[in-house]
């Protein structure tokens, strides 16, 4: 007993044990597009933890180089630009979607094909770290016929 009650207080004292404060749905990259060498990746991050957390970067083993980018409306054009980081508030969600905020692959180490897996780290501000494998989708959407 004494074993495992040290066990539970390591896991608590642990720094991965945030990881657990931090949900990741709805994941998924898009396929490269012929002739292009950049991707975009989506997900809902959840914040479970009572208090604010902050993404401050995405790596993986697809690419040396994946940034936090959001579309914006300018004069009614709309643009897309770099981001430092991203505030995900206490018990709160952000969704990263197309024309919204994304992640920006680029130069993907192998094609990155549909029905394909990848693995992303997702960074924190406070050294943490949460490990998602994500599906890669085709660009079309499938159609049932």
């Amino acid at each position: 007993m004494k074993k495992i009650i040290t066990l539970i207080n390591l896991l608590l004292l642990a720094p991965s044990a945030f990881a657990a404060n931090v949900d990741v749905d709805d994941a998924f990259m898009r396929e490269l597009i012929p002739g292009t060498q950049v991707t975009s990746a989506y997900m809902t991050i959840s914040n479970n933890s009572d208090k604010d957390i902050t993404l401050v970067s995405v790596s993986g083993n697809v690419s040396k180089r994946i940034e936090i980018h959001e579309h914006t409306m300018k004069g009614g054009m709309m643009q897309m630009g770099k981001l430092d980081s991203i505030i995900i508030k206490a018990n709160d969600e952000v969704i990263l979607q197309p024309h919204g905020l994304h992640l920006m692959v680029f130069n993907p180490s192998s094609p990155v094909k549909a029905g394909e897996q990848v693995e992303l780290t997702l960074h924190f501000d406070n050294d943490q770290q949460t490990k998602v494998i994500i599906p890669v989708k085709g660009l079309k959407p499938a159609h049932n016929h």
